[in-house]
């Protein structure tokens, strides 16, 4: 079952007994937010978490299979498991497939991380039309999600910045989540170091303030 971003993370609570979730695309600061909205879900349901956290170039061939085993068996204490898999082709996909049909989840939630799933995947078309799984696209930040996340920081660290100064910001700042924070943090820090009279939204169009190396050096050197 297919379900947009927004609705994932504002109804994560609802997905407590789904026992296997893919979250795809490009925009790993999505993922990430998914991944961790599901964990604190559990987290107010079970007293004790696990988390295992595979790649797939990690496991040899038919080892996914007795691992997944090994997890959803039932606790002592009503423990859950959260086996986290990050996946970089799919050569395990069959293996997937047949965890999720043969085994049982009652202790154990299956989330998969993938960075690249295409159209005619035999995961993603599996997990699409399955209503008992998730599947989450995790695509890039649309100029009102990136507006929303401006809005969000600027309330959070109780700063001011003016609609139009948001609106040039949105324009400017990447459409990837990790970056666009990463930015908004170093705009933050300059605003509160920095003796220059500057528009937030030129420091993202300037090579000077934003490359990493040259801003540490900034620091270091006393010039903010």
């Amino acid at each position: 079952m297919i379900i947009k971003f927004n609705d994932f993370i504002k109804n994560s609570d609802s997905q407590l007994n789904t026992k296997a979730f893919i979250f795809y695309g490009e925009n790993i600061g999505k993922i990430d937010n998914c991944t961790e909205s599901l964990i604190l879900s559990k987290k107010k349901k079970y007293e004790n978490i696990e988390v295992i956290r595979k790649f797939t170039d990690e496991l040899n061939h038919n080892e996914l299979i007795p691992l997944v085993r090994q997890n959803s068996n039932p606790g002592l204490f009503g423990d859950q498991t959260i086996f986290i898999l990050n996946i970089f082709n799919e050569k395990i996909s069959k293996d997937i497939i047949f965890c999720i049909e043969n085994h049982n989840f009652e202790n154990l939630a299956l989330i998969i991380r993938a960075e690249q799933l295409e159209a005619r995947s035999t995961l993603r078309k599996y997990f699409e039309k399955k209503e008992n799984l998730t599947i989450v696209p995790c695509y890039e930040e649309t100029k009102f999600e990136k507006l929303s996340l401006i809005k969000d920081f600027c309330e959070r660290e109780k700063i001011y910045f003016s609609e139009e100064t948001k609106k040039e910001l949105a324009d400017s700042l990447s459409n990837q989540r990790i970056e666009i924070l990463n930015d908004l943090n170093k705009i933050f820090f300059l605003t509160q170091h920095s003796n220059e009279n500057f528009k937030p939204e030129e420091l993202v169009s300037s090579p000077a303030h934003l490359d990493d190396l040259k801003f540490m050096n900034s620091i270091i050197s006393g010039k903010i």
